[in-house]
């Protein structure tokens, strides 16, 4: 029986009975069931996690790869342990695997620290099974090594090289345009996939495999080796060596996954323009780390690391390819000059002296470049900043069509993906390769953060041969995914950020200049910080009055104070030189969001203020309008108090049915939308409450046709505007006097 100091291998971690060696005693019994003897025992116990499953068709392989990293780990004098933990399949899981790589992540921490393992070999390979292990090894914090399954092979239809799933979404752009009929793309569809591995061209699997040997979290050649080639195989025996070694020396993840190797990944990333989803998956693992990574240091780095590795959807080749041609040692060779150097890899060598024998790209290929000789400029991933992303949003800008880099058109918004199958293809929408098409509450509190983000080009256009438009999104796309997409828009449109605000037709603008971001100075309405391009919003009103007069612009911010279980918004408009808005002073700092629109305010005008009010993020959310006069003294209360909304629009109509909403007997005030502009319930309708139309016209002298509902319960002599009950008719009675300006004579 081992001492009762001991607490390495079998004897770590031992379960709690009271009596300590009680627990060492009924171990080994246990363990002596399953064939194990003292001799076994008194090796270091390897962990090996087990993510094969039906599925994760990636992984159809992982059991051959798990005996050979057994073998390794016998080898090396240890006692291997497989242990499972879930599988992330992103191909058939609902909603989308993102909503559960932390699960996953928690799951397997937990695992790491309760059972007995001395190291951890980190098995994975389909999307965010990597990510997930990563960031539980840096919480752990025991000696890990990773190994994914790698690349599968790539496909051939009629002599075209095929690649998951870039080449998935270009086939299937040309079928619903009708390139392909119904028997070819049958036959693309089989060959899409020829092979067990993940996506061979780079998407989030292979951006992942390459980030990981670039922190030193892997082996040479481990991100890149084909699933079905024996080198993969032989990485395996490798790796089961290696994890005893580290187990050795205790060389644990918080010594390998610092600042600089870290910093050495985002270079990689730039340099392979590889999924933007690594941003997200980047700052978490960095953020378990205690280390700080943000959208600024992102771009930085990506704007002085020119484009190296020619591959899909960047590129034309496919990650076989880029290891056939040095794989990430030639690109990290190639990089050096960039990189941090004095870091330290589970080979317990710094990653100069791994690369010390290492050839950089060689003449004979193209795969991988030479910083002498890119494949493309700096700027392959940029960061943008504006009035639709006030805190920032993402563009894989190497997979983007150039010329729409910098583009202003009309926006058709989509709500959610239910709108977006409904209303994509329906010719009556009249949608122009001009426009910017735009999805919103798909961000991780409105839906998981789903990879929808890249909205399929509607299929009439498709017909004519478009193949790619702007498209904006709070949500995210694939890593093998292509085009013109802004993604990560934050705040998203659930917690009120900007993207909420958005109505089809209003104009709207991106811009990057890949090698010098600039921003257009009459459309961005938040100053950009360090290089960022822009992504702004304009409106027809404000492009129409410009000319006529000179505007200003407001930034508006509100807090959303919590009362009880409900969300409500409490906002005060005061005019002055700066335009502000007072809320609720004990709103808690969790609570604040953001609303953000263009006011145009002239002498003798009013301005349009645009607020959001919401409940339940990405599902139930308002869009309210209403006025505010720009000359007023003292404070107007520029809309509506909800709570609990239920999910509706207003109406674009004078005498139309106003929209309404209740919810758990909760009132709502609701606003009124006319043809020449927006006015509150309780609105004189004098002409100087009015605003001019959407032309910038002249306004009209009509007076304002508000009624207000009087709730059933509430006494007949009170009056409460704006207010609506669903238990009372819908016929209204006059209200005592105008809202905004103290009149009596409202009819």
């Amino acid at each position: 029986m081992a001492s009762a100091g001991h607490t390495a291998g079998v004897d770590r971690k031992l379960t709690n009975y009271g009596d300590p060696e009680f627990s060492k005693f009924l171990r080994r019994a246990f363990l002596s069931s399953a064939g194990l003897d003292a001799e076994d025992l008194k090796r270091p116990v390897i962990g090996i996690v087990n993510t094969a499953s039906d599925y994760t068709t990636c992984h159809r392989d992982m059991p051959q790869l798990i005996d050979h990293v057994k073998r390794g780990v016998l080898e090396a004098g240890g006692l291997p342990f497989v242990f499972t933990v879930m599988s992330l399949g992103e191909i058939l899981t609902n909603p989308t695997t993102m909503l559960f790589r932390n699960l996953m992540a928690m799951e397997l921490e937990e695992q790491i620290k309760s059972q007995p393992m001395d190291a951890v070999v980190l098995l994975g390979g389909c999307d965010k099974t990597v990510p997930a292990e990563l960031m539980a090894a840096a919480s752990a914090d025991l000696p890990a090594i990773a190994l994914v399954v790698g690349p599968m092979s790539v496909g051939n239809y009629r002599g075209e090289r095929l690649g998951a799933c870039t080449d998935c979404r270009r086939k299937w752009t040309d079928f619903r345009g009708g390139k392909l009929d119904e028997n070819e793309i049958t036959d693309v569809n089989q060959e899409l996939a020829p092979s067990a591995g993940t996506c061979m061209v780079m998407g989030t699997a292979s951006t992942m495999a390459c980030l990981t040997e670039a922190t030193g979290m892997s082996l040479p050649y481990a991100g890149t080796a084909p699933a079905v080639s024996s080198q993969r195989l032989r990485l395996g025996v490798e790796t089961g060596r290696t994890a005893v070694q580290l187990a050795a020396a205790d060389r644990r993840p918080s010594q390998i996954m610092t600042e600089g190797s870290v910093r050495n990944a985002v270079t990689v990333l730039a340099a392979i323009s590889g999924s933007t989803n690594a941003v997200i998956h980047l700052t978490a693992i960095a953020r378990r780390l205690g280390l700080k990574l943000n959208l600024d240091d992102f771009h930085e780095i990506a704007a002085q690391t020119p484009l190296l590795v020619d591959c899909k959807p960047a590129g034309r080749n496919h990650l076989p390819d880029m290891h056939r041609d040095g794989g990430v040692p030639a690109l990290l060779k190639a990089l050096e000059p960039l990189l941090d150097l004095d870091v330290m890899t589970v080979t317990g060598q710094t990653l100069a002296e791994v690369l010390a024998d290492k050839e950089g790209p060689q003449a004979w290929q193209d795969t991988v470049r030479t910083l002498g000789d890119p494949l493309g400029p700096a700027g392959a991933l940029v960061t943008l900043k504006g009035s639709l992303a006030p805190d920032g949003a993402v563009l894989k800008a190497a997979a983007a069509s150039e010329h729409l880099l910098v583009h202003e058109g009309p926006a058709a918004v989509f709500d959610l993906l239910t709108d977006v199958q409904a209303r994509l293809d329906d010719e009556s929408l009249r949608l122009t390769p001009g426009h910017v098409l735009i999805m919103r509450n798909i961000g991780p509190i409105g839906a998981g953060m789903p990879e929808a983000g890249s909205i399929p080009i509607p299929k009439y256009l498709a017909r004519e041969g478009i193949r790619d438009m702007v498209r904006i999104s709070d949500g995210r796309m694939s890593g093998t995914a292509y085009g013109t997409i802004v993604l990560h828009c934050a705040p998203e449109a659930a917690l009120g950020g900007p993207l909420a605000l958005v109505c089809d037709g209003e104009e709207r603008r991106s811009g990057t200049r890949r090698s010098r971001p600039r921003l257009s100075p009459l459309k961005n309405l938040v100053p950009s910080t360090r290089g960022h391009s822009d992504i702004a919003a304009t409106s027809r009103v404000r492009k129409a009055a410009a000319s006529q007069t000179r505007s200003r612009q407001c930034v508006i911010n509100a807090c959303a104070a919590s009362r009880d279980h409900h969300r409500r918004t409490n906002t005060s408009l005061y005019t002055s030189s700066g335009w502000t808005v007072c809320s609720d002073s004990a709103a808690p700092a969790s609570r604040k969001w953001n609303l953000w629109s263009y006011i145009d305010a002239r002498d003798g005008a009013q301005a349009v203020l645009r607020a959001l009010a919401y409940d339940k993020p990405g599902f139930d959310n308002f869009i309210i309008e209403g006025v505010a006069d720009a000359n007023a003294t003292g404070p107007v209360d520029p809309g509506p108090t909800a709570s609990r909304l239920a999910r509706g629009r207003l109406t674009r109509d004078w005498d139309e049915e106003i929209t309404r909403s209740q919810t758990d007997g909760q009132l709502l005030e609701f606003a009124i939308c006319a043809p020449q502009g927006v006015l509150f319930p309780g609105h004189c309708g004098r002409v100087s409450h009015d605003i001019a139309d959407a032309e910038g016209r002249r306004p009209r002298r009509r007076r304002c046709r508000v009624r207000a509902p009087i709730p059933a319960a509430a006494s007949p002599a009170k009056s409460y505007p704006g207010r609506w009950d669903d238990a009372s008719s819908s016929r209204c009675s006059p209200i005592d006097k105008c809202r905004f300006c103290g009149l009596s004579d409202v009819r």
